[in-house]
């Protein structure tokens, strides 16, 4: 008999992490997506909320620009990977992945995140 090895493909998230005592919401978007990528963001602006399923938490979603020249540097103690994504790919996957995606992930704010700015163009 043989051995079959399952191939699982790359999955990526949006950036997210919490705020720290004394932090702004605002603050905390750059703080935590320079530390995980390296990436110095140019404009926030604030979206939408969602409630988490800890105490006294709350999800909120924020969207942000860059310079996508901007050299990517992971910390690795926090994320495996981070790359640029344009529209057309994240279609692609978008639609690779939909029917496989459980439901509570359908309705989470990083949806909703990513499918307006799919929407734009």
């Amino acid at each position: 008999g043989g051995s079959s090895a399952s191939v699982r493909k790359a999955r990526y998230a949006c950036i997210a992490g919490f705020v720290e005592p004394g932090e702004s919401a605002e603050a905390a978007v750059h703080r935590e997506v320079g530390e995980e990528t390296g990436i110095k963001l140019d404009r926030l602006a604030y979206v939408s909320s969602q409630p988490w399923p800890y105490p006294r938490s709350l999800m909120l979603a924020y969207r942000a620009s860059a310079d996508p020249s901007q050299e990517l540097r992971i910390q690795e103690d926090e994320i495996v990977d981070a790359r640029w994504f344009t529209r057309e790919e994240v279609r692609r996957m978008w639609i690779e992945t939909d029917r496989d995606t459980p439901s509570a992930v359908r309705i989470s704010v990083a949806r909703f995140l990513i499918e307006g700015w799919l929407a734009e163009g």
